[in-house]
């Protein structure tokens, strides 16, 4: 009986201790899944905050593309109209060249034409500029006047072929003739 006794307390105690390690288990179970479902609450709030954030990220990121795009094309737009502007810049100054190689040619024929012309004439052709300086000497005006080209090219045309004593007389009718297109020895035929 006393077995039985013991038996049975023992088998009280065992079952009060398994009771007292079952809801010492259990507490500790309580508070580690306790602490489990918070970390895994906050990890959610961190995450959802995380996904919002991306996503304004993205929207921004999305805004400053759109922008991107929009100043690629108005600035394509902008080339674009200034590589037709050069293109047809280009064309015009191309034309403008070979317009001005035409003229030289042109120039040079006529130079040409004249020198060969100038150069059978029988008579003096002498070029002056508005100053009187000589700018061209025929080979005839070498002849008739005794004076090379090399001499006379860049020089006052008056202080070889006018006689000393009409010089005045000569210098004012060109400077007449400069300013009028008349003067009182010019289109005349004058013998020194």
């Amino acid at each position: 009986f006393v077995f039985l006794i013991f038996q049975a307390n023992r088998h009280r105690y065992i079952a009060e201790y398994q009771k007292e390690n079952l809801a010492t288990s259990n507490a500790i179970l309580e508070r580690w899944v306790d602490e489990r479902v918070s970390e895994l609450i906050e990890t959610n709030i961190s995450l959802h905050q995380e996904i919002l954030d991306r996503k304004k990220i993205e929207e921004e990121l999305k805004l400053y593309q759109d922008h991107l795009e929009e100043l690629v094309t108005e600035r394509t737009a902008q080339l674009s109209t200034m590589n037709t502007e050069l293109c047809e810049f280009n064309r015009e100054r191309v034309e403008d060249i070979l317009k001005l190689r035409q003229t030289e040619m042109a120039l040079r024929e006529s130079e040409d034409m004249f020198r060969k012309v100038s150069q059978s004439l029988m008579d003096a052709l002498i070029v002056i500029n508005s100053l009187g300086h000589v700018m061209f000497w025929s080979k005839s005006a070498e002849q008739i006047f005794g004076y090379s080209k090399e001499e006379v090219i860049g020089r006052n045309l008056h202080t070889f072929i006018i006689p000393s004593g009409m010089t005045p007389e000569i210098a004012h009718s060109f400077i007449k003739f400069r300013e009028s297109g008349e003067g009182a020895v010019f289109n005349k035929l004058l013998e020194f």
